[in-house]
């Protein structure tokens, strides 16, 4: 069966002056910049609650664990439709969010809701990395004088880098299929939306 690709339909030029090949690029640069800021905001949110997680202090321990419990238990699509749709109306900032741009209003809450869904999985990550630590470490640290403020983190740190590096790495992958599924049926598959400020406008991502 011989096939004549059609390469040069990228060079195409559906509007004046953008090619389909520069809409790629872009969508392409949105996609990178997108997953890289969620990544960052999970890594904080999702150590911090980590470390929380593992506290004696049953008040911040449940909290954390509440989080995970919500986070994990709603479908990132379900998700993605109450932080757009939801949130701004909600969110004491909202007023501000519903005046950005289209473009931007969607990058933020996409960012916020796959930083803070994906922070669930990073919480996991580093709180069984923590409680899978000999305990007799957790004593010698006490036993240098240290306290549990400043054992902690310097357990958690050796933790994150040396045990817990292989279990980022393959969440990685299922995240960016998160990002690529989720934020295209959200963003991409609907054609035509209005945003919350009453607009309409076809997604660009």
């Amino acid at each position: 069966m011989a096939y004549q690709w059609q390469w040069s339909v990228f060079l195409q030029e559906p509007n004046a002056g953008q090619s389909y090949l520069d809409w790629l690029l872009s969508g392409l640069g949105v996609t990178v910049a997108l997953g890289l800021s969620a990544w960052v905001l999970a890594l904080a949110l999702g150590t911090l609650l980590g470390i929380m997680r593992t506290l004696p202090n049953r008040l911040l321990s449940g909290l954390a664990a509440c989080y995970v419990e919500l986070f994990r238990n709603v479908p990132l699509l379900v998700q993605i439709f109450i932080w757009y749709f939801a949130m701004p109306e909600l969110l004491p900032f909202g007023d501000a969010v519903k005046s950005m741009p289209p473009m931007e209003q969607q990058f933020t809450m996409a960012m916020l809701c796959l930083g803070m869904f994906t922070a669930a999985r990073v919480c996991e990550q580093v709180r069984s990395g923590i409680e899978s630590l000999p305990r007799g470490q957790k004593g010698a640290g006490l036993a240098l004088g240290l306290t549990l403020g400043q054992d902690l983190p310097l357990r958690t740190v050796a933790d994150v880098v040396s045990h817990r590096a292989a279990a980022v790495d393959v969440g990685v992958p299922q995240y960016l299929q998160e990002l690529g599924g989720g934020v295209h049926h959200r963003l991409a598959g609907a054609g035509r939306t209005r945003t919350p400020a009453g607009r309409l406008h076809r997604p660009a991502i």
